[in-house]
């Protein structure tokens, strides 16, 4: 790669990777400076690279700028000596705070401005569940427990929008729990699920936990819901940088229930 300028790197996601923008002394003709003036915005990494401790290097030629990370793996490379061929550094922000970044997406906040005749647009909240709708085809960034009955499994009959969702079921009476435990600022949430059932269970809720108060929940209830309908908690005050959102299902055996498009987001 050659001089590639003024590029966007926008709301990208790392696992086990890493983005650069150095000087790389490597090819027959050396690929040389990379890039300049580039942005690295609203970057989330779920894990670093094995041996590497950052989700960014930005080392640009003239000025660079990295706005905004956060996820588990949420550091960035960029400080340089005075006398270094890529001073001055490039300008950083926001590290491991993105999820008050605004816009989260530079781009369609620029493309929605461009379209619209009435100026700036309040951008859409960004999820903050990994695989909120299992469209990576498996449980990836979800855990579950149950009571000896496994009864969740990622599927794809019926999904309430694209290919997979979650279904609960065994042939026998069981207690199933899917949740996923989310590092987050401290603030005001909403979280969401899209629910279909055919009903008979002892107990079925959305709940929202360990976030600094005490549990709170939305009924889905034991009578059937024929119809993907959206269960919402509103309101969940987050005081100790996380929360937990998850699916308490206390099954007699057959009982059903499918879910998809989790989402929590910052009001």
């Amino acid at each position: 790669m050659h001089l590639s300028m003024a590029n966007l790197f926008d709301s990208m996601t790392m696992n086990g990777d890493y983005l650069e923008a150095v000087y790389r002394p490597y090819g027959t003709i050396q690929h040389g400076w990379t890039t300049t003036q580039s942005v690295f915005w609203n970057t989330t990494g779920n894990s670093y690279l094995s041996g590497q401790s950052v989700i960014v290097k930005s080392k640009q030629f003239g000025n660079g700028y990295v706005i905004g990370t956060r996820g588990a793996a949420n550091a960035v490379e960029y400080l340089v000596p005075a006398n270094d061929a890529s001073a001055p550094q490039d300008f950083v922000e926001g590290i491991g705070t993105s999820a008050d970044l605004v816009p989260q997406s530079l781009y369609l906040d620029q493309k929605a401005k461009r379209l619209s005749n009435e100026g700036p647009t309040t951008p859409s909240p960004v999820n903050l569940l990994t695989n909120p709708g299992f469209e990576e085809g498996n449980l990836n960034g979800w855990m579950g427990w149950n009571n000896g009955t496994l009864a969740q499994k990622v599927d794809t009959d019926n999904p309430q929008e694209g290919t997979y969702k979650l279904t609960h079921w065994a042939s026998v009476a069981y207690q199933q729990l899917t949740y996923q435990q989310v590092s987050v600022p401290n603030g005001t949430y909403s979280a969401s699920v899209w629910v279909r059932s055919g009903g008979g269970q002892k107990a079925l809720r959305l709940f929202a936990r360990n976030y600094g108060a005490a549990e709170l929940t939305a009924e889905i209830g034991s009578s059937p819901v024929t119809s993907y309908t959206k269960y919402t908690i509103d309101n969940i005050t987050v005081t100790n940088g996380q929360v937990e959102i998850g699916i308490w299902n206390d099954a007699n055996a057959n009982n059903w229930a499918a879910f998809d498009n989790f989402e929590l987001v910052k009001k």
